[in-house]
């Protein structure tokens, strides 16, 4: 399972813009891949492998095609959005993410 990396961050946040990853698609991720960057970076048939269907597939390299990490990023900087709260799906919990120095700088778990 994918555990949590701080300059894994950018991706997170960009894969959060596929139209077809909610948190039980995000949870295949997870377990497939060691971070979000080698999700990002997967080939089709390593998404596939993940358990990933063809229409996500697809949405997955649109998104890339569309946008790049480091994008979403200074975004969400140009926003004035300085944290992100992402779902951690396979255990249903979540993580309070500090984000911009650029690459978040740090991490808190809260229990909700």
């Amino acid at each position: 399972m994918t555990e949590f990396r701080t300059n894994d961050l950018p991706f997170w946040i960009a894969l959060h813009r596929v139209y077809r990853l909610g948190s039980a698609r995000f949870g295949l991720l997870q377990e497939a891949f060691p971070s979000m960057e080698a999700a990002w970076n997967a080939s089709a048939a390593e998404l596939r492998a993940a358990g990933l269907d063809p229409a996500t597939i697809e949405a997955i390299g649109k998104t890339r095609s569309a946008t790049t990490p480091e994008a979403e990023i200074e975004q969400l900087a140009e926003a004035g959005v300085h944290r992100a709260i992402l779902p951690v799906p396979p255990a249903g919990e979540e993580q309070v993410i500090a984000v911009l120095d650029r690459y978040a700088s740090f991490i808190e778990e809260y229990d909700g």
